[in-house]
């Protein structure tokens, strides 16, 4: 952001969550550039919804993160989506340039490009931002239940309701 920061004087960043680097994170901000990033803090699943409404893009450049379901939140508040290839769930709801990127973890270059990409492409932050919300749309409790339970019975090999031949009361 620091770079970037520097040559587009109208971009902000507003940093959500907590932990043991916030102190070393907020000594790393330059004086300067103070006023333009925030330090929001933890901020509690019922303030996610004002938070994303705040923002233009959704950055989530983790090392690991086995799903985030922090990024299906984000696609459903319509957000375009920055994420690495390290994060579970941006193999399923982020399609790289269509609605948002996918980048490599800990590469610094292509986050700032990313980035950039979307200062100097601000018209197709909502129609990548839709593009996030259908993709996570399939993505539902109901939908995963459907699925978790066909998984099981084709793995037990139970009949299923669509498919019984006969009845059978041992499982």
């Amino acid at each position: 952001f620091v770079p970037l920061a520097r040559e587009y004087p109208q971009i902000t960043l507003r940093l959500l969550g907590a932990g043991s680097e916030h102190n070393s994170l907020q000594a790393m901000v330059p004086q300067d550039l103070r006023e333009r990033i925030t330090f929001a803090g933890l901020v509690s699943q019922a303030d996610l919804p004002r938070e994303f409404a705040l923002a233009d893009v959704f950055v989530f450049p983790s090392r690991h993160d086995g799903w985030a379901v922090v990024i299906n939140e984000a696609c459903g508040a319509s957000l375009p989506i920055i994420a690495t290839r390290q994060t579970g769930a941006a193999a399923d709801l982020v399609r790289d340039r269509e609605s948002g990127f996918v980048i490599e973890a800990d590469d610094g270059n292509a986050l700032t490009k990313a980035m950039q990409w979307f200062i100097n492409h601000p018209a197709s932050i909502r129609s990548m931002g839709r593009r996030s919300r259908e993709l996570v749309e399939p993505w539902t409790a109901e939908n995963g239940a459907a699925q978790l339970s066909r998984i099981a019975h084709e793995v037990l090999d139970w009949p299923t309701a669509g498919n019984a031949q006969g009845s059978s009361d041992t499982h």
